[in-house]
């Protein structure tokens, strides 16, 4: 473990090493894409990182960071929801598979980025069109997972638990269930990061706060710096979910035999 976080620190410094240095050499400024004007350097963003947390301009960056921080998890918690009870309702029903799984495939096939603008033209520019974008993009990610997890199950386990005495809400509840969560919970570390990702296409479109809103601002003045310290947050703020559903996953599926120990 000790070798493995080294490791990781030597990639961290190399690769930030290379970005500090690269840049400045005068042939690659002028024949690559390497030039501080497109990529900024790390002691820049680091300054601009200091300066808009605790410097001149404190609070600057929490502001926009913690709006599409709550964007995101409010998404992500009423797709995780929507996508988990549709799909188990339908994994369960033929009726209802066979009457709205079409539909929900053909909506999955629509690509949510081109949803967007409408979007917006319904829910305005504030949150609402950021948590409803967010919402949709999970939804599909939460729900075929689900969906799977109900309806994969081995023909022989659902006879065996029959023949144990089990009727349909014990088969549901011990068996069903448990599956679907685990196919579920198998998709939140990509459902976070399309939530996260979701907010930020919508602030795209002429939101005054979030960091979508500081990448269009960025690009707009030519100001990489800005650029890059909203991508750096954003990287950041990524890990950080995905090792947060990790630590749920843990404890929520404390009965897999993965984690029994």
């Amino acid at each position: 473990m000790n070798r493995v976080r080294v490791g990781r620190v030597a990639v961290a410094v190399v690769a930030l090493a290379a970005w500090e240095i690269l840049p400045r050499v005068p042939y690659l400024r002028a024949h690559t894409f390497l030039d501080p004007n497109f990529v900024s350097l790390p002691s820049l963003v680091a300054l601009r990182l200091w300066e808009t947390t605790v410097g001149a301009k404190a609070g600057w960056l929490w502001r926009h960071a913690g709006v599409s921080l709550g964007a995101a998890l409010i998404g992500f918690a009423l797709g995780v929801l929507a996508g988990f009870t549709m799909g188990l309702a339908l994994s369960q029903s033929q009726a209802t598979r066979r009457l709205l799984k079409p539909f929900i495939d053909a909506f999955s096939a629509v690509p949510p980025v081109l949803l967007v603008p409408l979007i917006t033209l319904v829910f305005g520019l504030g949150t609402g069109s950021k948590i409803v974008t967010s919402i949709y993009i999970v939804f599909f990610v939460v729900f075929y997972n689900t969906y799977k997890g109900g309806s994969a199950l081995p023909e022989s386990l659902t006879a065996s638990c029959r023949l144990l005495g089990a009727g349909r809400w014990d088969l549901l509840r011990t068996v069903v269930v448990p599956s679907s969560l685990a196919w579920a919970f198998a998709a939140f570390p990509t459902a976070i990061g399309n939530a996260l990702i979701g907010v930020v296409v919508a602030e795209f479109f002429g939101s005054p706060l979030g960091l979508g809103s500081i990448i269009v601002t960025s690009m707009n003045t030519g100001s990489a710096t800005d650029l890059m310290v909203a991508i750096v947050t954003l990287g950041v703020m990524g890990t950080g979910l995905v090792g947060l559903m990790a630590w749920t996953e843990r404890h929520a599926l404390h009965w897999r035999p993965e984690y029994r120990a």
